[in-house]
């Protein structure tokens, strides 16, 4: 089910996103309960191959997503910056249920693919290409963290 379900994280319907992100969510809470050897088997399969690959690919979606709100702003297209801004509260929300799991690998990992796949590319990307990014990226950035 993980797999099949981790397919879609990046798909461009938001229910089916969030849907997505229920059951990552949920399949973390069910591997939280009290140690026992299944547990503990679970846990190293989804910090395995293909699996912990998830969060570089959703850093690099977060990262995509918050170069299109800097580009909704540079064109002033109001309504697809408020609708992407919206957006961009339920993610940073999943980012931080995701940071505030018990599973300090998976922390690790999370961390290691936000800072090296999306906060420094976007920040440092978003002062050196004078046309293709604004400063409004990286203190938006910034501000949310």
């Amino acid at each position: 089910m993980l797999e099949k379900t981790l397919f879609f994280y990046n798909h461009p319907e938001s229910m089916v996103r969030t849907t997505v992100r229920n059951i990552y969510l949920s399949i973390l809470k069910c591997n939280s309960r009290p140690k026992s050897a299944g547990n503990e088997v679970y846990y190293k399969y989804m910090v395995s191959y293909p699996y912990c690959n998830y969060f570089i690919h959703y850093a690099c979606f977060i990262r995509d997503f918050w170069l299109n709100i800097d580009k909704n702003y540079i064109l002033k297209d109001e309504f697809m910056l408020k609708a992407a801004l919206e957006d961009n509260v339920d993610e940073l929300m999943y980012l931080h249920d995701l940071i505030n799991s018990n599973k300090p690998k998976l922390k690790k990992m999370l961390i290691n693919a936000f800072l090296t796949y999306c906060i420094v590319p976007c920040i440092v990307g978003s002062f050196t290409l004078v046309n293709k990014g604004s400063l409004f990226l990286s203190t938006h950035t910034l501000s949310s963290l």
